[in-house]
């Protein structure tokens, strides 16, 4: 495996470009990933992989960030080198269990508690049926390798499965899938640590589980019309549902902030709003994450802040904008009660809509430049709130956790979260849940919940035409083929474009 840096100019700019930290093994990419940085291209040293001395960027602080990276790889590799050592080659495969080799490398490859408690009732249920299917305490490779292990593996799951209380085909059918999803990533784990050994295929081990076992696993994502719904979700009935209104604007932040995930939200902190961006580690894979933080994001945001975002419309007001003269000479002749100057995004935004009703004058014109004018202040408004947000003190941005009992967690450092952490993380999550549902009930969306979110956005940028690399950067994937995971359970409409331009170029 190695490692290199390098910079991916931005569409909307060819002179600014983003550094990406690129992982490959063999030729094969195992991830890559923005660093969180934004520089000028003339800037970027791509010989030596760093940014060259200048006054224009932190350039030590970039090139900090560059080398504590590539020490991590460096001790990453040197690790698992003497891992593979322990097993070399003279080791004769049948002597090998992966029962102990999963138990190793969870301890090694896994830093989070969550994690590794998960991984392990895997591991025990693999335990469990070795004992019962071959009479064994331990799992040999060649068994491992049987075309059927999976499929015998996948029926022993049905059969535990149906044994817990909750009834519901759903929860059954996604335990099992997960299950032999995990098993999936600790072969492929195995291979990489025994590159002396002939590789273990995977590649059947989804489609090999009886179809009966995943007829309903699904990503659940929400069609534009659901999201819509959600956003003119309002309090039913007459009654006051503060909390589950909180729910909404939650959910609506996690889909519009690139689909964060439940766990990140709920940790979420002031600090983690930098230059316009939001940039935190994931709690997952402990990975960096810098997401862009929108104007859609900032407005949501301000049902809980509300001051900071007015502050940050005042900020930002149309007298603010380096204005052309044709946009100039456009907002003259438009009559207007307030000065022009002093109008914020909000009062543009309802003068365009006042435009666009007009029947008896053709204001086409007028609306098309005052479009651009509304995103370029609504691109202002959020780089202020942003700012605003990472100047309070360090807290949660949700009122879901206790923050005396987080407040020790660096804030840029890997979340080492202790059980009592987890629990009151749990807990948080379930509450946040319990708001989702009741909306789902109220608008008739069903199984609505934190991580519905995470699958719209990824259904949404596909569908918009997102690459599959672009949606895994956004998504914080450790991996693209964990995208192409999410991707393959998504309706298979997508192809129907590649196909009608595949058409086009024939005459019949």
């Amino acid at each position: 495996m190695y490692q290199f840096f390098s910079l991916r100019k931005s569409q909307k700019d060819k002179n600014i470009g983003t550094i990406i930290e690129s992982i490959f093994d063999d030729r094969t990419p195992v991830s890559r990933k923005s660093i969180g940085y934004k520089i000028p291209v003339k800037l970027w040293d791509g010989n030596n992989e760093k940014v060259k001395v200048n006054e224009d960027v932190d350039y030590f602080l970039i090139n900090s960030r560059i080398q504590m990276l590539k020490n991590q790889f460096s001790q990453k590799i040197k690790t698992q080198r003497r891992f593979d050592h322990q097993t070399p080659s003279l080791v004769a495969e049948k002597e090998i269990c992966f029962i102990e080799f999963c138990r190793e490398i969870l301890v090694k490859d896994y830093d989070s508690i969550a994690t590794q408690n998960k991984y392990t009732t895997i591991v025990n249920s693999m335990v469990l049926f070795i004992k019962e299917r071959y009479n064994l305490d331990r799992l040999p490779i060649e068994i491992l390798r049987r075309f059927d292990f999976i499929y015998e593996y996948a029926i022993f799951i049905a059969k535990q499965t149906n044994r817990i209380k909750d009834s519901t085909a759903t929860k059954k059918n996604n335990t099992r899938f997960n299950y032999i999803v995990v098993i999936q990533t600790l072969v492929r784990k195995f291979n990489q640590h025994h590159p002396h050994l002939e590789t273990i295929k995977t590649d059947h081990y989804i489609i090999q589980v009886p179809k009966k076992n995943l007829e309903k696993i699904n990503s659940r994502m929400l069609k534009k019309d659901e999201i819509e719904k959600i956003i003119n979700y309002q309090e039913m009935d007459g009654k006051k549902r503060i909390k589950t209104m909180e729910g909404k604007y939650q959910f609506l932040f996690q889909f519009f902030t690139s689909g964060l995930r439940v766990s990140d939200i709920l940790l979420m902190n002031f600090k983690h709003f930098v230059d316009g961006r939001l940039e935190l580690i994931i709690q997952k894979n402990d990975d960096l994450l810098s997401v862009p933080f929108s104007y859609k994001s900032a407005k949501l945001l301000s049902y809980f802040y509300p001051m900071e975002f007015q502050r940050a419309l005042e900020l930002n007001p149309i007298g603010q904008l380096n204005l052309s003269v044709r946009e100039l000479e456009t907002l003259l002749n438009i009559h207007t009660e307030k000065d022009f100057g002093s109008l914020t995004v909000l009062d543009v935004v309802n003068l365009n809509n006042h435009l666009k009703r007009n029947k008896f004058d053709d204001y086409s014109e007028e609306v098309m430049i005052i479009d651009g004018l509304i995103r370029r202040m609504e691109s202002m408004v959020a780089y202020s709130m942003c700012e605003i947000m990472g100047e309070k003190e360090p807290g949660h941005v949700f009122d879901y956790l206790p923050y005396e009992d987080f407040k020790d967690l660096k804030i840029f450092d890997k979340k080492r979260l202790n059980r009592d952490q987890i629990k009151l993380l749990t807990r948080g999550r379930s509450r946040y849940n319990s708001k989702l549902r009741r909306i789902g009930r109220d608008l008739g969306i069903k199984e609505l919940s934190s991580h519905v979110s995470r699958h719209s956005f990824a259904y949404h940028m596909l569908e918009s035409g997102a690459s599959i690399e672009e949606i895994s950067f956004a998504l914080g994937h450790a991996t693209v083929q964990q995208t192409q995971g999410y991707l393959k359970q998504f309706p298979q409409k997508f192809a129907d474009k590649a196909i009608k331009v595949f058409e086009d170029i024939f005459e019949l």
